[in-house]
């Protein structure tokens, strides 16, 4: 009796955080009184199942920090509708934030406007709270451009061709609206590590980046959120839906500056399945990120959501099939055949160099035909050894260079020899030496367990 009464409580307190946030969603964002009676109302729920739990210290600590996390979003919207004016120098000298909580942020209020704070480099945002400071959020853009291009990117095209309907739809927003067709934002990356599910996304940074000089990052055009799943993991309670709200706000904001791409790493770090959770925060964190994205989609902002998870099995279905799921499967010889092609001969082509790398007595499908089962990663470390071993090669057949005082002037020298003199030849004997000592990453139980997630999905 005592464990129905508080599940219906604790439905009660769900239904009542629920009508908050779709308050908020209707009323475009803004504060209202009605709002608040909603954070009211859980916030006193909160308190009677901490009541009822004395005996059981775990369950009332959780309830008990509910209520402080309503308690917090009540003032932050009693200081959202009645504004105090606040100046740096009266932040300076409290140290507080306008949630009353002690902050060890450098960031000030926004003269006239304190919802807003700005760091010491000028970026400035709304979306900061007790748990998240405005110089975390400022961390999550990236901002320098992706080294990463589509073109570099060889055996991924059915994941190009996926993304790629996202921006075919983009411009003809109103044309969408009448047939009532249904914008894909939201892609989840999935597969083996090392398949290149972080780099497509730096690939489509690169392709959209704002290159105008003189800009800060944050008055660009183009805006990159860049965050790791494991870093929403919050090891107190309600934190971590802090942090979802928090990005899935900033995304949307930066949507309003131009494109935004949020790419969020380790998905499943933050999604996990509502159904095996063993702790019911954790579900509650799940219920923040599904509630926060449909804000997201919601709102019309130009922000493509894309995830990356190399154990999709463990993200909660309903996010799973609410999204596009595009998987990124090992490169087959064809795939590979590319990559060794471009990454040894056609990346210097694209940078003015005729050639770069010298073949001898081998090819780019030799290469590929002796590397089955290597993911993308492991092709990567491959040739980094290779490249190593090479250089090794022109140090040794000019040991004169060493006598040079400067490592400028060395640097120069080598790398003359490599693309001048084209010393920087791949045998066969020493691709097949470095082959041995570079074998792939065992992946057998991410393969197993791949397959089985789509025999659920129906894939």
């Amino acid at each position: 009796m005592f464990r129905e009464r508080m599940e219906a409580k604790a439905r009660e307190y769900q239904a009542n955080i629920n009508k908050a946030v779709n308050t908020r969603y209707q009323n475009h964002d803004q504060p209202t009184e009605i709002e608040k009676q909603f954070y009211n109302r859980a916030k006193k729920i909160c308190e009677e199942i901490a009541g009822m739990c004395v005996t059981e210290l775990n369950t009332r600590a959780i309830w008990i920090d509910k209520s402080n996390t309503c308690t917090e979003r009540i003032a932050q919207i009693d200081n959202e509708l009645h504004p105090k004016n606040l100046f740096k120098e009266d932040f300076i000298d409290n140290n507080k934030t306008n949630n009353g909580y002690e902050s060890s942020s450098t960031a000030v209020p926004v003269p006239n406007n304190p919802n807003y704070k700005i760091t010491s480099s000028g970026f400035m945002t709304r979306n900061w709270n007790n748990v998240v400071k405005p110089e975390d959020i400022e961390n999550w853009y990236v901002k320098e451009k992706p080294k990463a291009t589509l073109s570099s990117l060889k055996g991924l095209d059915e994941a190009k061709k996926e993304i790629e309907l996202y921006f075919e739809m983009l411009p003809f927003e109103k044309t969408r609206k009448a047939m009532n067709i249904a914008s894909d934002k939201t892609f989840f990356l999935y597969g083996p590590p090392g398949t290149g599910k972080t780099t497509l996304a730096d690939a489509y940074a690169n392709m959209l980046w704002d290159d105008t000089p003189g800009k800060a990052f944050y008055d660009k055009k183009f805006s990159y959120l860049k965050i790791s799943g494991e870093s929403f993991r919050e090891s107190k309670v309600g934190h971590s839906e802090k942090l979802i709200v928090a990005a899935m706000k900033e995304a949307i904001d930066c949507s309003k500056r131009g494109q935004c791409i949020l790419f969020i790493d380790e998905i499943d770090a933050i999604m996990p399945d509502r159904s095996t959770a063993d702790r019911s925060y954790v579900a509650d964190a799940t219920n923040a990120f599904i509630h926060a994205r449909n804000e997201l989609v919601e709102s019309g902002a130009k922000v493509l959501f894309l995830g990356a998870t190399n154990h999709p099995s463990k993200v909660d279905s309903a996010m799973m099939s609410s999204a596009r799921l595009i998987r990124l499967p090992l490169p087959n010889i064809e795939a590979r055949t590319d990559f060794f092609n471009y990454q040894l001969i056609g990346s210097y082509q694209e940078n003015d160099h005729s050639e770069g790398y010298i073949l001898s007595e081998i090819t780019p499908k030799y290469m590929a035909e002796k590397t089955d089962n290597y993911s993308y990663r492991d092709l990567r470390k491959l040739l980094d050894k290779i490249g190593v071993t090479v250089l090794k090669n022109i140090k040794k057949a000019h040991p004169e260079y060493e006598r040079l005082k400067s490592d400028e002037e060395k640097d120069e020298r080598y790398l003359n020899a490599f693309y001048v003199n084209k010393e920087g030849i791949i045998t066969k004997e020493l691709f097949n030496k470095e082959l041995l000592e570079c074998p792939p990453i065992d992946i057998t139980k991410d393969i197993e367990e791949l397959h089985m997630f789509e025999l659920r999905m129906g894939r």
